[in-house]
């Protein structure tokens, strides 16, 4: 060797023949990303990605759908209660507020019968004809036997629909 530091030539023609890299062992490349990616260094293949994109879609979709069911079955209920409490109203605590119930509910009764003595006569044969009509003079009935409370003119004992002459009456209707 030389005191300059060179290599003889036959020496550097050997090393420039070497390759600069050598290739991994089999599989070496393979365990290195794994435990890159188990590391948290490296991210999730693309596949894995797009399947948490979309089970995150799904979810929402989900949570969507389960909202929007809750949501009709409460306001369901809610309708179903509405109804219920316009059947059956609170008690009123004043003489006018009980007039006009009185009244509202006389002109419902008044046009649910002329509804139904329409489509009585459109339809003769209807199934639910004879309960309608039960029904419609139970309610007439009811409400008559209530009227000696209200008007002396009406003598305790006597229910106008137990005689001929509540037919020719005279009604007042508002």
């Amino acid at each position: 060797m030389d005191d300059d530091g060179r290599l003889p030539p036959e020496l550097m023609t050997a090393l420039a023949s070497l390759p600069w890299e050598s290739a991994p062992p089999p599989g070496e490349e393979d365990r290195a990303v794994r435990a890159l990616r188990r590391r948290g260094m490296l991210p999730g293949p693309r596949w894995q990605q797009y399947a948490a994109y979309a089970a995150g879609v799904a979810a929402a979709i989900a949570l969507f759908v389960a909202g929007s069911i809750t949501g009709a079955s409460r306001a369901h209920a809610r309708v179903e209660q509405g109804d219920a409490a316009r059947a059956w109203p609170a008690p009123v605590s004043n003489l006018r507020s009980a007039e006009l119930r009185v009244q509202r509910a006389g002109s419902e009764y008044v046009g649910a019968l002329v509804q139904f003595a329409a489509l009585a006569r459109a339809h003769p044969t209807a199934p639910g004809l004879a309960a309608g009509r039960e029904s419609a003079a139970t309610t007439l009935c009811a409400a008559a036997v209530q009227l000696p409370r209200l008007s002396a003119a009406v003598p305790a004992g006597r229910i106008p629909c137990d005689d001929k002459a509540a037919a020719d009456a005279t009604i007042h209707w508002f």
